[in-house]
């Protein structure tokens, strides 16, 4: 039978023509030092308040649970108790945002004393689970190499290699805190979410919807239905991450131009946006972006208005100019950045051309869309599936905005979490670095191909080595390309290691093939298929004890081991399944091959 039609070959070159396709497209994704990326530098933003309970802390917890449901309740942020003093009747607790101790003491009332708040402090515990839960939304497969690590207390820096920072900060900088209000009222938050579902995206007159479908408890469909009902075509704000800590500053200029449906209240210093009914069908509702605003001069800030910033500075933690820092004078942002400190104070501009004045405000609440709520879910009957809606000019980003959603609300921080830096990462290598492998690695070829070619002085038993050494090559970035594994320096070192065991193997195997019998093991020489298999017994066996150990480190490692674990066991895997079974039947062809024209020789001879 031909060597192409044997079944080995043909599965050769089929996964070989496969990992063609997968290096096309997808493509490969290299890592931070061939392909830079982002780094960021993320604040988690909790606080652990000292609290002295007026009830005894016996062997009932019920106090502890008390007073971390009201906080819970009031703030909308997690809250666990870190220590118990039993002797003082004292507990720390950690919560999950900035609060100040006037606000702690007026939400437990009664029920305790504030006897300390230590903001910026977090639990060893909380913060590596924030930062796994960050680094699974940025990396959920764990094959992107994303490397973070601590700095001091509350900070964590992220490493995400070939992402820009908007896209990174879109994920990193989420804390995933879900709140829906129908008439000011709040009726969902994340806690009621019990699963995210697959998002959908429609076109409509070259608008893209897109729809993510959750699923509530049975309590919040109960808190729901109760709030909709009778409130057919009223507008539910779906807020995340709402920055109800924070005061946002813009220019007064803004209120002399305000386009339709868009109201500034004065008193509640809020916005109120009016949804137009349609003429005979239904009414005009509104609803009203529930963060505090306040009109300022772009120039001074004039005595009213900057006691009333003193005045938010009670219950506010920050500040957020609506515009960017060149869009104030230094003595506006001076004047506000010593009330609230420097680090407090950030700046949120408007898209230019691509954003109105309306979806600015929008971005700048968290909400993120205000579907009206139809008939059919006005009836009072609970349900527990919802679904949040939004809507974008093109299909990109309405896919990428609605993916981006999902993975925040499927992994929801414990603690709020700010911005401190951000930056683009300069490819340390470059691209020239992969032509410089590439030349490398043609020498390396060269140099073992001499090599072989001195031990065995045979060009096609080389030729198959050489062959077969390649295809390696190619379906081990194939594979890895295709489940997007970041090819980095550890992964191309897996590589150059994955090359280096298979020219191993392939001397194993072709000395069991070339030699004649197994010295003293027997009158009878063991057969051609018989060395291969001898052959095989053993790569399976070092292959497997490979495997064990790879395993481990991928299980165990993070960021750059597990890229090298990921890339070694497709190789081994590639390997021991595919191009070592190929190699073997094309070295028995060449031997047998060589043994027919050596017995034809030698007939013709004794013929003569």
């Amino acid at each position: 039978m031909s060597l192409f039609k044997e079944k080995r070959i043909l599965l050769l070159g089929g996964i070989c023509l496969l990992a063609v396709v997968l290096l096309v497209t997808p493509g490969i994704r290299y890592g931070i030092d061939i392909a830079g990326g982002s780094r960021i530098v993320l604040e988690l933003e909790a606080s652990q308040a000292t609290i002295r309970l007026v009830t005894p802390v016996g062997d009932n917890l019920t106090p502890l649970d008390d007073i971390a449901g009201l906080i819970m309740d009031n703030l909308l942020t997690s809250v666990k108790v870190v220590s118990l003093d039993r002797t003082a009747n004292t507990a720390v607790f950690e919560i999950g945002r900035s609060v100040s101790s006037d606000i702690l003491a007026s939400i437990i009332d009664n029920m305790g004393q504030v006897i300390s708040i230590e903001g910026g402090k977090i639990s060893d515990q909380t913060r590596e689970e924030v930062t796994n839960l960050l680094q699974t939304r940025v990396d959920p497969a764990g094959l992107l190499g994303v490397q973070s690590r601590p700095m001091g207390a509350n900070l964590v820096l992220f490493e995400v290699p070939a992402m820009d920072p908007e896209r990174a900060k879109a994920l990193l900088g989420q804390t995933g805190r879900l709140e829906e209000f129908i008439e000011n009222t709040l009726v969902l938050t994340a806690d009621d979410i019990e699963a995210v579902g697959s998002i959908r995206i429609q076109e409509t007159s070259g608008v893209y919807k897109y729809e993510v479908p959750l699923t509530i408890s049975q309590d919040g469909a109960n808190k729901f239905a109760a709030a909709a009902q009778g409130k057919g075509d009223y507008p539910i704000a779906i807020y995340l991450d709402r920055p109800d800590d924070a005061v946002l500053l813009f220019n007064n200029q803004l209120l002399t131009n305000m386009p339709t449906g868009l109201t500034y209240d004065n008193t509640a210093r809020t916005f109120r946006i009016t949804i137009s009914g349609t003429q005979g069908v239904s009414e005009s509702h509104s609803y009203d972006l529930l963060v505090s605003f306040i009109p300022i001069s772009k120039d001074n800030l004039d005595n009213e208005t900057l006691q009333t910033i003193q005045e938010m500075y009670a219950t506010k933690n920050r500040a957020i100019f609506l515009g960017s820092v060149t869009d104030f004078s230094e003595n506006v942002t001076g004047s506000v950045k010593a009330i609230f400190t420097e680090n407090n104070v950030e700046y949120l501009p408007k898209t230019p051309e691509t954003e109105t004045t309306t979806n600015w405000l929008q971005r700048a609440c968290g909400l993120k869309s205000a579907p009206a709520i139809s008939q059919g879910l006005a009836d009072g009957v609970p349900r527990q599936d919802v679904e949040i809606t939004g809507s974008r000019a093109s299909y990109e980003s309405a896919e990428s905005e609605a993916s981006d959603l999902k993975t925040v609300l499927q992994q929801r921080l414990p603690v709020k979490v700010s911005f401190v830096g951000e930056s683009s990462i300069p490819a340390r290598l470059g691209s020239e670095f992969a032509f410089d492998i590439l030349k490398a690695a043609i020498a390396a070829v060269i140099a073992v191909g001499v090599l072989v070619y001195l031990r065995y002085r045979r060009l096609l038993i080389v030729g198959a080595i050489m062959l077969t050494m390649g295809s390696e090559v190619l379906v081990t970035i194939g594979i890895a390309s295709g489940l997007r594994q970041t090819i980095g320096l550890a992964e191309i070192a897996a590589v150059l290691a994955v090359i280096g065991t298979g020219v191993e193997q392939q001397l194993i195997i072709t000395d069991e093939v070339l030699q004649k019998g197994l010295p003293k093991a027997g009158p009878r020489p063991m057969s051609l298929s018989g060395r291969i298999a001898k052959a095989f017994a053993v790569i399976f066996a070092a292959a497997a004890t490979t495997i064990a150990a790879l395993a481990t480190l991928f299980f165990v490692g993070y960021g750059a081991m597990k890229g090298f674990a990921i890339v070694m066991i497709i190789g081994i895997l590639a390997a021991i399944l595919v191009t070592r079974p190929a190699y073997g039947s094309i070295v028995s062809a060449i031997v047998s091959r060589e043994t027919a024209k050596a017995e034809k020789t030698q007939i013709k001879a004794a013929q003569q």
